[in-house]
C-alpha cells in the first residue's frame, strides 16, 4: 500500500535556523556543512513519509499541538522540530540539542 505524500512546509524560523547552522559549520569545515544540508534534506523526506516516527515533545506549547522532534543523521545533536496537520508536515525549528530547546519552542 502506497502512503499518500504529505506536503512539506518549512517555517521561516526553521529556514533561519538552517542558515545559521550551515554558516557555523561552513566556517569550520565546508565538507561538514555540505553533509549537514544533504542529511537534513533526507531527514525532511523521511519525516514527510513517516510523520509519526519522531519523539513527542511533552513540553510543547499549546500553539504547537503534537510537536515532535527527530535527529539529523550524522549530526545527532541537531534536532528537527515539526508538527503534522491534515496533509501537511510543517518543520518548525532546527536546533542544537544543547540549547534551551523548551524555552525557544515555548516562545513560539
Amino acid at each position: 500500500m502506497n502512503r499518500p505524500k504529505l506536503d512539506l512546509r518549512i517555517r521561516r524560523s526553521a529556514k533561519a535556523d538552517l542558515a545559521e547552522i550551515v554558516d557555523y559549520l561552513a566556517a569550520r569545515n565546508t565538507s561538514a556543512a555540505t553533509r549537514f544540508v544533504e542529511s537534513v534534506h533526507r531527514e525532511f523526506e523521511f519525516i514527510r513519509q513517516y510523520p509519526g516516527a519522531g519523539a513527542t515533545r511533552q513540553a510543547a506549547p499549546p500553539s504547537l499541538p503534537g510537536l515532535r522532534s527527530w535527529p539529523v543523521k550524522g549530526f545527532r545533536k541537531y534536532l528537527i522540530f515539526y508538527v503534522r496537520a491534515e496533509q501537511i508536515v510543517e518543520i518548525v525549528r532546527v536546533l542544537h540539542g544543547n540549547r534551551d530547546v523548551d524555552r525557544i519552542i515555548g516562545e513560539m
